[in-house]
């Protein structure tokens, strides 16, 4: 565990247990470290599964916060792989395998930064300050290619943070960047950084069968199709200039 994860952890710990002890049951962080990976995912409360009294006990006996990511990760891991979920992984798993065919269902944590924008467990209400904040610093340091960005919460938590920084990809007319509901799948790109981002509607069955937009997959995979287009022109340009 790096010395970044301990000063975000630390962070955690005083905002959301100021006037109480550390309750490792009521918060959640995936990173082991924060080094470059090329994909994150930002999601809003992740769940806790089907077994969440065995999760909640392995956590509250876990030593050290090294074990507590540890924990945090092997339960993110078992609810991926829940049939509820399946649909949204599995097709995930196709996306990403066009750009890296060494990522599976059952290895995506060790390709992917995981950041739950709310990490503290059924909370409500709008992002805070804070969190924000450490979000900001996750993606700065981190440094990924592609983010996807899962949820209304999330999206708008990008927008705020990245406030003038943040442009649709093949953006002819200068259009307003929108809500979730309708930017899903569409490519967008940070000015300043090698950062892309697909915003995508919540994958629950409830928000996702009420989505405005037609179809929720076909829409993400036009998003995947658009990244890998915009690379390959990329790396084009980057061949042309060095010839």
């Amino acid at each position: 565990m790096d010395s970044n994860v301990k000063e975000i952890l630390k962070e955690l710990k005083n905002n959301y247990f100021k006037n109480e002890s550390d309750d490792k049951t009521k918060y959640t962080y995936y990173n082991l470290d924060l080094s470059h990976k090329d994909f994150m995912i930002i999601i809003q409360n992740p769940g806790a599964g089907k077994k969440k009294n065995r999760e909640r006990f392995e956590l509250a006996n876990c030593k050290d916060d090294e074990e507590f990511i540890r924990c945090c990760r092997k339960w993110l891991q078992i609810w991926i792989e829940e049939q509820g979920n399946k649909d949204f992984w599995s097709q995930l798993i196709k996306d990403v395998q066009l750009i890296n065919k060494n990522i599976r269902k059952d290895n995506i944590l060790d390709y992917f930064a995981i950041s739950d924008i709310i990490k503290r467990r059924g909370k409500t209400g709008d992002v805070e300050d804070f969190e924000k904040d450490i979000l900001k610093k996750e993606i700065e340091l981190i440094k990924p290619i592609l983010i996807l960005a899962i949820s209304s919460r999330t999206w708008n938590s990008i927008k705020n943070i990245f406030d003038g920084d943040i442009i649709k990809v093949d953006n002819k007319e200068n259009i307003n960047i929108n809500s979730v509901s309708k930017e899903h799948g569409f490519l967008f790109k940070l000015k300043h950084q090698e950062t892309y981002i697909i915003p995508l509607i919540h994958f629950s069955n409830r928000v996702r069968i009420n989505s405005p937009r037609n179809s929720y997959f076909d829409y993400m995979n036009e998003g995947f199709e658009r990244f890998m287009r915009q690379n390959d022109t990329q790396t084009t340009k980057s061949q042309s200039t060095n010839i």
